[in-house]
């Protein structure tokens, strides 16, 4: 199994290229251009199912030159924005572990940041081995147990000697994204394999100072406050100030220039084989 990294140029330019999406809620962002910056290194052969699909757009962005593409979500709400969209030949609402296609139905599978939020992990990575053509490509991004173990807005508020809202704060971030599979490499490495899929590649996502700072503010953006989350209230402010963009850019490039190759990712890519 070999590891792919890449580099803080080629996470910039994907920052660049995403900013028009994401710019509103600057974690994801970063997440995002860490994530595109390593799927810029792979193809996807038709007809690909993408798993998980939500609205669509950063499938549009990432991979907008393919032409025959299934969708599927189990919330029936962006389901309808996917198909709106234009870029899917069909869009099925159905959960990851009952998929509604066919033995060997698609060349590649891929499922951008969707299969740690997902219940019934070893059924939902059977259904996709069986929708896969022998030798078809399972690409997908993940988070890690570190994801979950760093809680860096745990750590400060534990500092204060708040321990029970230390605890509550880090309960709130992971029941917000759904985490039931926040798992290792190795782990994830050998869930894949048990149900037929070998992992090829693997590349870190948001490592080091990078990820610990990204783990901060999104746990910020996502705590919940009288009319919403704390970060719509946050961005309320932050659009009023001049430079927004280029100073969250530096901010961003700043960070990846303290997290060399090396550091413990928040998060993976995987490419698999069938």
């Amino acid at each position: 199994m070999r590891e792919r990294r890449v580099s803080a140029a080629e996470i910039l330019a994907a920052f660049d290229s995403l900013a028009d999406i994401y710019a509103h809620v600057p974690p994801l962002l970063m997440w995002r251009a860490w994530e595109l910056a390593v799927y810029r290194h792979h193809r996807l052969a038709e007809p690909v199912l993408d798993l998980g699909c939500g609205d669509g757009r950063f499938f549009r962005r990432t991979w907008g030159d393919l032409a025959d593409v299934v969708g599927v979500d189990a919330d029936e709400g962006v389901v309808d924005g996917a198909r709106r969209v234009g870029l899917y030949r069909e869009v099925h609402h159905a959960p990851a572990h009952l998929l509604p296609f066919a033995d060997r139905a698609f060349a590649s599978v891929f499922a951008n940041c969707a299969v740690e939020h997902m219940d019934h992990l070893d059924a939902v990575l059977a259904e996709v081995a069986r929708v896969l053509q022998p030798g078809g490509t399972f690409l997908l991004s993940v988070v890690t147990d570190s994801f979950v173990e760093w809680g860096p807005l745990r750590a400060v508020l534990s500092a204060c000697a708040t321990p029970e809202i230390a605890d509550r704060a880090q309960q709130v971030h992971r029941d917000y994204h759904h985490l039931v599979n926040a798992l290792p490499l190795g782990e994830w490495v050998t869930r894949m394999a048990a149900a037929g899929l070998a992992t090829e590649e693997w590349s870190p996502l948001v490592q080091g100072p990078a990820g610990w700072m990204f783990l901060l503010m999104d746990q910020l953006w996502h705590m919940p406050q009288p009319g919403g989350e704390y970060g719509e209230q946050f961005m309320t402010t932050m659009r009023t100030l001049p430079n927004l963009e280029t100073g969250s850019r530096l901010i961003f490039e700043g960070l990846l220039e303290l997290s060399p190759p090396g550091g413990t990712p928040a998060g993976l890519v995987l490419c698999a084989r069938k």
